[in-house]
């Protein structure tokens, strides 16, 4: 089978959790004998004339479309570009199936080249994205996101459930941390986001500010992409009595066992996203509670409610009763800590094995 993965970012132009996770599905897909390419954008200055560089990593053709500016879906000439070069790839490709990995980081023309050249259409729908009207077969990463899309998309799009991917060691998997903040004396927390401005990290002060938890501990996991902000971050942190802020800069998905060993609760701020679901499903796996971002009436983008624990990304004083909770009730702390253990999640090979029985059913569509 020939498969074209649609990847907004991958490796080594990127690191991250979402980037790595496509390599993953990638590589496992080439030792299960498929045919791969990945085709993403090139990120940095644009070339005078966009144009497409071809590269084999491990057994996979990637197609690096270079121009267009930093998003697909810009409707701009620049954009446009990237559009025909993406066409142009799947003709020089020919795939049978296509697998959007991040339907809202993609141009809204993929799916209609996709289909004019005759491959069957995939897409993973993670939060509140509204499929494409020329989406065949949607993966969803759990049952409840499943039965959200279901009222969000047309009886011909078939819905399937496959737990999302994560890279970390079996080792430190479902581990955890075995202390509560009250026999430790404090509170540990993790944020997971770049530290930029969108993602939410000076709310996150804001509520532990109001919670009045005494000592708490809060390392942010990802890259530092405003330097300003970082500083502010550091001076607000000097405000909030008891606080302990550590900016700990990018991270590989392998190295989260360790770093979320001992945290009691893990924080997303960043609204729903392939990234933020990413990220969720790794702290999961590493035993830890997580609370994620929310936007109105949205499901949890990565697994059940009752793993995921959800707030208002306006409201501090919403995430600073949570954070209260968590560092004052050993027993709430327990039952999500066994929440997180007990979630769904597939290693690399277990999820590749999953994603291609989606890829047969849809090659056995009429087309």
């Amino acid at each position: 089978m020939r498969i074209l993965l649609v990847a907004p970012s991958y490796p080594p132009e990127s690191t991250s959790a979402a980037a790595r996770v496509a390599e993953a599905l990638a590589t496992e897909l080439v030792a299960a004998d498929e045919t791969v390419a990945v085709a993403t954008r090139r990120p940095g200055p644009a070339p005078p004339t966009p144009r497409t560089y071809i590269e084999r990593r491990w057994g996979v053709s990637v197609h690096w479309l270079a121009g267009g500016g930093s998003r697909l879906a810009r409707t701009s000439a620049p954009a446009r570009d990237l559009d025909r070069l993406f066409e142009e790839s799947l003709a020089a490709f020919g795939p049978d199936v296509v697998h959007v990995l991040d339907l809202e980081g993609g141009s809204p023309e993929t799916m209609a080249a996709i289909r004019r050249w005759g491959a069957r259409t995939v897409a993973d729908i993670e939060g509140l994205q509204q499929a494409p009207a020329e989406l065949e077969h949607a993966i969803y990463p759990s049952d409840e996101a499943a039965a959200h899309g279901a009222r969000a998309t047309t009886d011909a799009v078939k819905a399937h459930v496959v737990p999302g991917c994560v890279l970390v060691d079996p080792s430190v998997a479902s581990v955890g941390p075995r202390m509560t903040p009250e026999e430790r004396g404090s509170l540990h927390l993790a944020a997971i986001c770049k530290v930029e401005a969108s993602d939410g990290l000076e709310a996150i002060l804001d509520s532990l500010r109001l919670a009045g938890l005494g000592r708490v501990e809060l390392t942010v996991v990802g890259r530092v992409v405003d330097d300003r902000l970082a500083r502010s971050l550091r001076v607000g942190a000097e405000a909030v009595p008891g606080l302990c802020l550590r900016l700990f800069g990018s991270s590989e998905p392998h190295e989260l066992g360790g770093l979320l060993a001992d945290v009691d609760c893990v924080l997303v701020p960043s609204e729903p996203s392939k990234s933020a679901s990413v990220y969720t499903r790794h702290a999961l796996a590493c035993g830890a509670p997580v609370a994620a971002a929310r936007v109105d009436r949205s499901p949890d983008p990565a697994t059940s409610p009752s793993a995921v624990l959800s707030f208002d990304p306006r409201s501090p004083a919403e995430l600073a009763g949570l954070l209260r909770r968590i560092g004052t009730d050993p027993i709430f702390l327990t039952g999500l800590r066994a929440a997180a253990r007990s979630a769904a999640v597939l290693r690399p090979t277990e999820h590749a094995r999953a994603v291609r029985g989606v890829y047969a059913q849809a090659r056995a569509t009429d087309p």
